[in-house]
């Protein structure tokens, strides 16, 4: 992978609760411009390791409902600005026709 790029999976603070263990974990994506000396890093939730008081572990994903709409709005916006570019170019090639 790339100096600039990271991608990493962190754990969080274990927490005790009536004898159950709760770890969060989240990944991080890190992107560094170096010759702007700057960058960006965006996390998200992964999963929660469940343990029980009798030592059974589980692993619980964790559904990132925003993540899910942001993506789909990127899709919508994606989808609705290559309608509107066929659409121009239908529009124009009409046009000349007629002409």
């Amino acid at each position: 992978m790339p100096a600039w790029l990271q991608i990493e999976t962190h754990a969080g603070q274990t927490l005790d609760n009536r004898g159950w263990r709760l770890t969060p974990f989240a990944q991080s994506l890190r992107i560094r411009w170096p010759f702007l000396g700057g960058g960006l890093v965006w996390n998200r939730p992964v999963s929660v390791l469940a343990v029980a008081p009798d030592g059974q572990e589980n692993v619980l994903p964790v559904t990132d409902v925003t993540r899910q709409i942001v993506w789909t709005l990127y899709g919508l916006a994606l989808l609705a600005a290559l309608v509107a570019g066929l659409e121009s170019l239908r529009l124009k090639r009409r046009a000349r026709l007629q002409r």
